[in-house]
């Protein structure tokens, strides 16, 4: 699949774009892997970003961003058990994950 970014550059796969995140499918030659990208817009002035081995977090207050951490590192754990789904599939999962959160809290 190529798709063209806002700044006109075609790319194959996910590229990140004004309006945020694009995926699209790896070629089959490559080994499949997910990447989540968390972004949280609350910010009390501090940069904080966290790397995990399939995650990246940016943004957010000391509180919120430990929470869109816990978010998106299960989210990519639970998008590694079932294989590395589809998009629609991977909305469900993201919906669950949200959805967990919730009832915790």
């Amino acid at each position: 699949m190529v798709r063209t970014g806002a700044d006109g550059i075609k790319n194959r796969g996910g590229f990140l774009s004004g309006r945020g995140v694009e995926f699209g499918m790896a070629s089959k030659k490559d080994k499949r892997r997910s990447f989540v990208i968390g972004k949280d817009f609350r910010s009390d002035g501090k940069e904080r970003v966290t790397k995990g081995k399939d995650y990246l977090v940016h943004g957010g207050t000391k509180i919120t961003h430990e929470e869109t951490v816990d978010i998106v590192n299960e989210f990519s754990k639970r998008l590694h058990k079932e294989g590395h789904p589809d998009a629609s599939t991977a909305a469900e999962i993201l919906k669950e994950v949200l959805h967990d959160r919730r009832q915790r809290n």
